[in-house]
Order: C-alpha cells, then sequence, then structure tokens
C-alpha cells in the first residue's frame, strides 16, 4: 500500500471515531434525571448525597485500611533489615519518646478502627458521645481522635483543633 493511501485510510478512521464518540456517547441536555450517566459506574456512593457522617465514616474506614496495609508494610520492610520490632500495644514503663513515642501514637490511633466519626466526640480516655446532630452518638471527631492518641504518651492536646494549632511548635513548610 502506498504511503498517500495509508496516511487517507488513517485521517478517515481518526474522523470516523471523532464522530462517532461526538454522536453515540453525548448525552443530550434533557436527558431523565432518573438515568446512569454511562461513563459512571452503576453503584451509590458511600451513603451520599444525604448522610454526611455516612460519607465521613465511609472514608474514615477506608484511611484506616490504607493506614493498616501501609503499617504492615513498613513493619515487614523493616522486620526484613532485622531493625523491625512489635507494635506498641500498651504503654511502657516511664516515659516513652522519639520513634517509641511515634509508634505508640500510631498503634493506640489504630486501635480504634471502626470506631464511628461523631462530631464532638472524643476523649482523652476513648471515644464519647458528639453533640449537636451526632448527640447520643458515640466516636470522634478528628480533633477527639488526636487528643486520644496523643494523650498515650501523656502529650495533652486541647479539645478544639484550632487550639490544637496553636499549642503546637510550627514548622515552616
Amino acid at each position: 500500500m502506498s504511503r498517500n493511501v495509508s496516511r487517507r485510510l488513517r485521517a478517515v478512521g481518526t474522523v470516523l471515531v471523532a464522530v462517532g464518540v461526538a454522536v453515540g456517547v453525548a448525552t443530550p441536555a434533557n436527558a431523565d434525571p432518573g438515568l446512569w450517566d454511562p461513563t459512571l459506574p452503576q453503584i451509590l456512593s458511600a451513603g451520599a448525597p444525604g448522610d454526611p457522617a455516612a460519607v465521613a465514616n465511609a472514608s474514615l474506614q477506608a484511611t484506616m485500611q490504607a493506614t493498616q496495609a501501609t503499617m504492615d508494610l513498613g513493619r515487614k520492610f523493616l522486620s526484613s533489615l532485622g531493625i523491625g520490632g512489635s507494635p506498641a500495644s500498651a504503654v511502657p514503663g516511664g516515659r516513652v519518646s522519639g520513634p517509641q513515642a511515634i509508634e505508640y501514637v500510631i498503634a493506640r490511633g489504630a486501635s480504634q478502627r471502626g470506631v464511628p466519626y461523631s462530631w464532638g466526640g472524643g476523649a482523652i480516655n476513648g471515644p464519647s458521645a458528639g453533640v449537636e446532630q451526632d448527640a447520643g452518638k458515640i466516636g470522634y471527631d478528628c480533633s477527639g481522635f488526636t487528643r486520644y492518641a496523643y494523650a498515650g504518651v501523656g502529650v495533652l492536646l486541647p479539645k478544639y483543633s484550632g487550639d490544637q494549632y496553636n499549642a503546637g511548635r510550627h514548622i515552616p513548610p
């Protein structure tokens, strides 16, 4: 086949594909809102759009699973180098610091996997009832969770996240 014919066939093929995409996939502006967009999977989001707490809990669950997988891989790698230890499960006697404290804070936080998000919930000794829309729901909000994790090594953080930010030493980016 000559180079010229090959070039023309490629151009015709490109035009046919472009026309097919423009005509076949485009949905009219007045499409029935009850129909699924064929470019999206036919599954509902985790509780969306009605329940923000359900969305937050689903996101938290996925994050915890990813965190656990990362921690497991990290421990496996460190063990292969002969420097990994077992994860901290209880506060060792006396005060801990440095890498030991970091490992304990991570382990203490990871131990709460599955505890639901509850706005206003969380204390230094564990999950607690939330406030307003989560009144009576036992769990943690972001600042309550960090308070719990750090309290295990003796770092007592304020409840409000803005106060937590102001309590710590700021490290420039």
